[in-house]
């Protein structure tokens, strides 16, 4: 594994990247975390459709809360927003402090004009995490979306 993430932090070409990870599994198929890093290499590398493809094999194999997460953040890329509720809901089963989540998740329900329950989610991640600047922010954004100015400008 460090071998694939030093190939990776080299900038060595995606498809040698991409081999070692399909070695790595070759050798262990249950190892979860090759599957995470290989999902977020493609993730990072823009190739969310196959990324998808092995954060499902690794939810599979260990439902974990960065595996979902990781995938639902592919998903917003392919504007599958539906799954990527689907895929932060269960974040938030799984961590209910995951606060990232519920952020996630509220923005995806404004893009599906469920503002209301997005704005229930914001209020609960700023509950989380009141002093971070970041959450206010992304709250404000949201609600701008949301074209609900005075309670942005009052965040």
């Amino acid at each position: 594994l460090k071998k694939s993430l030093a190939l990776r932090d080299m900038n060595q070409s995606k498809d040698a990247t991409n081999q070692y990870y399909d070695q790595l599994l070759a050798k262990d198929p249950t190892n979860s975390n090759v599957y995470l890093e290989k999902g977020t290499f493609l993730f990072d590398i823009g190739e969310n459709e196959h990324a998808v493809e092995v954060f499902d094999q690794a939810i599979e194999l260990q439902p974990d809360v960065e595996l979902f997460f990781k995938k639902g953040q592919a998903l917003v890329n392919l504007s599958r927003c539906e799954e990527a509720i689907e895929c932060f809901s269960r974040v938030i089963e799984l961590d209910p402090s995951h606060y990232q989540a519920h952020i996630e998740k509220a923005f995806r329900l404004v893009e599906a004009g469920r503002g209301d329950e997005g704005e229930k989610l914001l209020d609960v991640a700023v509950e989380m995490n009141p002093s971070s600047s970041l959450v206010h922010f992304d709250r404000a954004n949201c609600l701008i979306r949301m074209e609900n100015y005075s309670k942005a400008c009052d965040n």
